[in-house]
């Protein structure tokens, strides 16, 4: 019984450590992106701009806005073009940051025999850390951009947004990962 307490214990501890690492990870990469994203005032003031026209359009006539003379130039300038490139850029070298992240949680917990499912454990812990670090990002996201706290809708639907896409797209990985380790490794596949 002691035995079987102090082995939960160990693990639980070797979660919460992933967790933190993950979340630590994705600060880093996510503040990164930002800085990089929006590098000038100028940056900054464009895309906050633009923010402000969409929130101030709500559920209106999204064809009349789109075709507005200020909402064409906040599009068209260079500032916009620029962070919406960086940001294309940032989300590929996110995904290869994911990859790899799940892929090492993944085979850490196989080789270590730290749970039967490592695929869904390692997805509940990526995202658990993913969802630290969103709640986290979206006030520094929003205090360096909009010089503004977010508004509780605008987190809400952030963190359930990148919550909710973020558990599909780590089970698949984790899924890729538990195939080649079973393959590589001669376990019969069903």
């Amino acid at each position: 019984m002691n035995k079987e307490s102090n082995n939960s214990s160990h693990r639980k501890k070797i979660y919460i450590a992933i967790i933190a690492l993950v979340a630590v990870i994705s600060l880093i990469s996510s503040t990164l992106g930002m800085l990089v994203a929006y590098p000038t005032q100028a940056h900054r003031d464009v895309i906050r701009q633009f923010n402000e026209i969409n929130a101030n359009a709500g559920a209106g006539d999204m064809k009349a806005l789109t075709e507005s003379q200020e909402y064409k130039r906040l599009q068209d300038s260079p500032e916009m073009r620029y962070s919406m490139m960086i940001g294309f850029v940032l989300m590929i070298i996110e995904l290869m940051i994911t990859f790899t992240v799940v892929g090492v949680i993944y085979h850490y917990l196989r080789r270590n025999r730290l749970t039967n499912s490592a695929a869904g454990v390692t997805t509940w812990l990526y995202v658990f850390g993913g969802f630290i670090a969103t709640l986290i990002m979206g006030y520094v996201d929003s205090m360096y951009v909009m010089k503004r706290s977010p508004q509780p809708i605008e987190l809400i639907t952030l963190v359930l947004a990148t919550f909710t896409v973020g558990l599909g797209i780590t089970y698949l990985i984790a899924r890729f990962f538990k195939w080649n380790y079973d393959r590589k490794h001669s376990f019969v596949v069903e």
